[in-house]
């Protein structure tokens, strides 16, 4: 009834409040917020829980629309919360279900669009760039001690458990600081590093990718002592070059398109072999790998590649026969060594990295940074190539997207090659959505 819903968003908020040390306003969290005193005035006035529903979604979409002025960063690149408004859109379902409203129920494997302002938005200049997780294991420990060290090292902290074993999550300036006071505390497991600021999506009003047709290139020649490789690959180009080199089985998936942790679940469990190895090739798609690979009963390792061309060269050191940790390895060693870019075209203005964008301009993005933009893709792919150091490279490898004629690809092979004469340029046909271009030099 109304009141169970009340209490129900209340305790969520409260929830979501306590969940970090240091809650920020303009997020999901004034969102839910708000939500919940819109629905305990709500629950005094009626028992319908239409308007309850009807309420809270208003309030939400108005508390959504604000928090562009709470958070700078929102505003300078004309968009609301990702988090507040994926919470709308579920609460429109909600609303939707229960006012009998389902007319447009999707057909299985129909996409939904997202409404435009749902981008995730890059932050500039990340005081605490580095993610730091990992379990604490030890005897006796003092929660409220270790969360309170914890806090005095960074923001965004985590802290939770008991005497026995603690869940650190902290964003810091140097890991290392976190890492040693847990290893001085007790036993760390599970440890995981990112730098967020590499991280960074610096790709703006991006278009969906096209899920016209579903890739399905297992490769049935893998054998039960072999090593398998599960490989994410956006577009069908990518997945037949990936599937070339060795892949067992691709999925589906890459940038604004990442795979559910049961898509890669279901691929690693469908080989023959029990010895497989996940290359995520996107940063997105690292933690959902991860968790296929704790929740499959083979043995699994992860090679956390981030991009195409990492993906690629790691598969060039796949040795189907070898012993597992070590062609772990060697892939991990393998896909270290190699630089990648992508070219796009912005659909939006905004500030990222420090650049200015319009919409229209092509950008070149170097390892997860924007580097950058002009109308001219030569002195994009002058400026892009510099940053990758392809001078000191001996291949570089180009990969065009659905969008490109192969005419338009072999002009930019020819334009790489007249800048470096001495490096060999492959052109691949890879058809990913949203980057006209993947570049990987090596």
């Amino acid at each position: 009834n109304v009141e169970d819903l009340a209490v129900a968003f209340q305790d969520s908020a409260d929830t979501a409040y306590k969940g970090v040390m240091r809650p920020v306003e303009g997020t999901i969290l004034t969102v839910i917020r708000e939500g919940a005193e819109e629905a305990q005035d709500a629950a005094t006035k009626s028992s319908d829980l239409r308007f309850l529903l009807a309420r809270v979604v208003e309030r939400c979409q108005q508390s959504l629309d604000r928090t562009p002025e709470l958070l700078p960063v929102l505003k300078q690149a004309g968009v609301v919360d990702a988090g507040g408004q994926g919470l709308v859109l579920i609460l429109e379902g909600m609303l939707r279900y229960v006012s009998g409203d389902i007319s447009e129920i999707p057909e299985p494997g129909e996409i939904i669009p997202v409404p435009a302002q749902a981008k995730v938005v890059p932050l500039e200049g990340l005081e605490y760039p580095y993610d730091v997780q990992y379990i604490l294991k030890g005897k006796m420990l003092d929660l409220s001690t270790v969360r309170s060290d914890i806090d005095n090292m960074g923001d965004s902290t985590v802290v939770v458990g008991d005497e026995n074993t603690i869940k650190v999550h902290v964003h810091v300036k140097d890991p290392g600081v976190p890492l040693s006071y847990g290893a001085e505390k007790g036993i760390i497991l599970d440890v995981v590093v990112e730098n967020m600021q590499e991280q960074m999506d610096t790709i703006v009003g991006q278009h969906p990718p096209d899920y016209s047709s579903a890739i399905s290139l297992d490769n049935d020649s893998i054998q039960p002592e072999q090593i398998g490789v599960v490989a994410v690959a956006a577009g069908d180009g990518l997945a037949m070059i990936f599937q070339s080199l060795g892949a067992a089985a691709i999925v589906d998936g890459g940038q604004s398109n990442n795979p559910s942790t049961e898509e890669i679940l279901l691929k690693v469990q469908s080989l023959p072999t029990d010895n497989v190895i996940i290359l995520p090739n996107n940063k997105n798609i690292i933690l959902a790998a991860k968790a296929a690979r704790d929740l499959s009963s083979k043995n699994v390792k992860v090679v956390p590649t981030r991009t195409v061309p990492q993906g690629i060269s790691a598969l060039l050191a796949l040795d189907r026969d070898g012993d597992f940790t070590i062609t772990a390895e060697q892939m991990l060693n393998s896909f270290n060594q190699v630089s990648s870019a992508e070219i796009a075209i912005a659909t939006r203005a905004a500030v990222l990295d420090g650049i200015s964008v319009t919409a229209g301009e092509i950008i070149g993005v170097s390892e997860g940074k924007l580097c950058v933009c002009s109308k001219d893709i030569k002195e994009v792919l002058v400026e892009i190539l510099e940053e990758m150091g392809a001078a000191n490279r001996e291949l570089i490898s180009v990969y065009y997207g659905a969008d490109v004629s192969e005419p338009e690809a072999r002009e930019i092979s020819t334009q790489i090659e007249s800048l470096y004469p001495d490096i060999e340029v492959e052109v691949l046909y890879g058809g990913q959505a949203i980057y006209q271009y993947i570049l990987g030099a090596e």
